[in-house]
């Protein structure tokens, strides 16, 4: 078994680790502006469509 950079020998506390820093990465993305300047995000204002049946 090699050891991670984290230290990490054991496969399952490896994975463990890995998904929480990835969740903790993916906050602080869309926390920040990161998604508002690289997705350009707008907001529909649902009052303002015209829904019909069909």
């Amino acid at each position: 078994m090699l050891e991670s950079k984290l230290g990490i020998t054991d496969s399952a506390e490896l994975a463990r680790i890995e998904e929480k820093i990835s969740k903790q990465k993916a906050v602080e993305m869309f926390e920040s502006e990161y998604f508002k300047r690289k997705f350009s995000i707008f907001s529909i204002d649902v009052s303002k469509c015209n829904f019909t049946e069909h």
